[in-house]
């Protein structure tokens, strides 16, 4: 691992200590009201605060939005609900325990979301007109490097970080998703997948996406943190 991407991880990991885990952070920033958790190691990430950023412009009436990997707390299906309530919103994750979180929070800010416990399209049949994923990228070995121990996720097998561990070469989850996600896009529909750069550079995503048989529309870019593509079937 290069010192640039250690120092970039820890600053990342000293955010989320600090202030991605504060509940009136992620009230006053996405309107999410958060049930306190000592065990949450945050309630929000930097694509969290892209999608804020970014969602409103491709949210329309009469769409099916997909959240992929919704995590515990849904800020991200509660937001696109909350700016477009007409529309209906399933939040997905191959946890099902943070499904019931999620859940929960969801009732707290009552908004009406459609909780899936799947793993990427498994148990997602339908097409959808907006799907919403922050896969993880980062390989194992650098977040080894970083202290992260291997844990048992059900359903998911050994990881060193849920949210992050993207496996031995860091392709181990958008992969398959972006080859399986034109399968999944309703006709003009688009996703937004979210990635850091350091990990998972643009030459490697245009090439998962010719695979796919997808075209990169857009790249929304946060320098040095994040880059937003706007994909939809070719």
């Amino acid at each position: 691992m290069t010192a640039t991407k250690r120092v970039l991880m820890r600053s990342n990991a000293l955010l989320r200590r600090s202030i991605f885990n504060r509940p009136v952070f992620v009230r006053s920033v996405f309107g999410v009201d958060v049930a306190p958790d000592s065990t949450a190691q945050s309630y929000c990430e930097w694509a969290t605060i892209m999608a804020r950023l970014v969602l409103p412009r491709y949210l329309r009436h009469g769409q099916r939005v997909l959240d992929m990997g919704t995590g515990a707390h849904a800020v991200v299906a509660i937001l696109a609900k909350k700016l477009r309530g007409d529309i209906p919103v399933i939040a997905s994750d191959i946890l099902g325990d943070r499904i019931r979180h999620a859940r929960e929070t969801a009732q707290r800010n009552q908004v009406q979301l459609e909780f899936r416990v799947a793993s990427l399209f498994d148990g997602l049949p339908e097409r959808f007109d907006l799907v919403l994923f922050v896969p993880p990228v980062i390989p194992s070995r650098e977040l080894g490097e970083l202290g992260y121990a291997w844990h048992q996720m059900p359903g998911v097998g050994a990881r060193r970080c849920w949210s992050s561990d993207g496996g031995s070469d860091g392709l181990e989850i958008i992969q398959p998703f972006l080859r399986d996600l034109r399968n999944h896009l309703a006709d003009g529909g688009v996703a937004l997948v979210t990635v850091n750069p350091s990990h998972c550079p643009r030459s490697v995503i245009r090439q998962l996406c010719n695979e796919g048989n997808l075209t990169i529309v857009r790249v929304h870019r946060m320098p040095g943190v994040l880059e937003v593509f706007v994909l939809e079937r070719k």
